[in-house]
């Protein structure tokens, strides 16, 4: 722990394993932040899921200095591709993230082990070895899958009514899977963040009640902020810290979604255990402090074991995608009388934004900010 924020590292059969704390805690020293160490410290974990999975022992093997085959490489091209929960083909940057990490803590091993050899032959032999791995890993690295539209697949728009059907938090809603009138206002408020206003699971379970501005005429904005904060110091009360992985920014809020928070914040909120001693907007009923990292998915797996239809298809980036197919079911018609290539400008923009991505176009620096606001605005409901 880190000026009481948690650093990630691994256990493995109750011991802490060595090898991957010596290079998270390289890590840390060449000031990369606890985000960036906790993504690493998962990336390892899979890649030790798939040394298990085909009986390969890192460490025994890295120390005598035998390589990973071209063979097992290709396995794990296949292994990092795929996401377990969905089964879908995962984006392309999570790919990337995942071989990119496992080649640096692979050369991390291999190098310690390398530098106990003093016999020159054993070293050229070693370095070899070494060579031959990193072509490996250049070559599958580079297209591990054909990339298409589906690798960020949303909820199909039967499925979209359905689910929105399914968590309305009406009393008389024999369809919704949650107990309780708290927790079901609290789960319907923090799956419509993610499903219409397109935040990732950590962005809505750091939202606190000041980033909120729903009161006023229907003249004045209303919206929720997403802030980015340092994890070390953001003081969240869980072992796990969300991270906010995109760029802050401002959510505008229709009258109907701003009244359903201003609802919840105000008569439904209070009756959580301490809700007065924390400022975060979503609690749990267990003991008043913010959510866990991992409430949002057993929530939905709590949904999807009573409608099966969800299965594997059901995740908060799922709802996040979903979020970004209905924003661009609109813009293309809301832009339909525009030509091509303009229209092509503002949909990237708006999309960019909504999204909290990095600007990928000039046309971001042209268009005014409080607009694109505004713009984003009107497509949430």
């Amino acid at each position: 722990m880190l000026n009481n924020a948690y650093i990630s590292l691994l256990i493995i059969d109750g011991a802490l394993d060595l090898s991957s704390a010596s290079y998270l805690m390289q890590r840390l020293d060449q000031g990369h932040p606890l985000k960036t160490l906790e993504a690493e410290a998962k990336v390892i974990k899979q890649f030790y899921q798939f040394c298990h999975s085909q009986n390969i022992h890192p460490a025994s093997r890295f120390s005598h200095l035998n390589r990973l085959t071209t063979g097992e490489i290709e396995s794990l091209t296949a292994f990092y591709s795929v996401r377990k929960d969905t089964g879908e083909i995962v984006a392309s940057g999570t790919f990337k993230l995942r071989w990119t990490v496992t080649r640096k803590f692979i050369k991390f091993l291999w190098d310690f082990y390398q530098s106990r050899v003093t016999s020159p032959d054993l070293l050229k032999a070693a370095q070899i070895q070494l060579g031959g791995m990193e072509k490996a890993f250049i070559i599958h690295g580079k297209t591990p899958y054909r990339s298409t539209n589906k690798d960020k697949i949303g909820l199909s728009p039967e499925l979209r009514a359905e689910f929105l059907d399914i968590i309305n938090p009406a009393k008389e809603n024999t369809q919704n899977p949650w107990k309780g009138e708290p927790v079901r206002w609290r789960n319907y408020c923090l799956l419509l963040t993610m499903i219409l206003g397109g935040n990732r699971k950590g962005e809505s379970l750091g939202l606190q009640l000041n980033h909120f501005n729903l009161v006023g005429p229907s003249s004045c904005r209303k919206y929720f902020e997403i802030i980015k904060v340092d994890q070390i110091t953001s003081g969240y009360p869980r072992k796990e810290i969300p991270s906010v992985k995109t760029k802050g920014r401002q959510i505008e809020l229709s009258d109907n979604f701003a009244a359903i928070f201003e609802y919840y914040i105000t008569n439904i909120r209070p009756k959580f255990k301490n809700s007065t001693k924390s400022t975060y907007v979503f609690l749990s009923l267990k003991d008043g402090l913010p959510l866990s990292v991992n409430t949002p998915n057993e929530s939905l797996k709590t949904l999807i074991k009573k409608h099966p239809q969800f299965e594997k298809m059901l995740t908060p980036h799922i709802l996040r995608n979903t979020f970004h197919d209905l924003l661009s079911e609109k813009l293309d018609s809301t832009l339909d009388g525009h030509g091509p290539i303009a229209k092509q400008g503002i949909k990237t923009t708006l999309q960019e934004y909504a999204g909290g991505w990095s600007p990928g176009s000039s046309m971001v620096h042209k268009y005014p900010k409080g607009s694109i606001q505004r713009r984003v605005g009107e497509l949430h409901l």
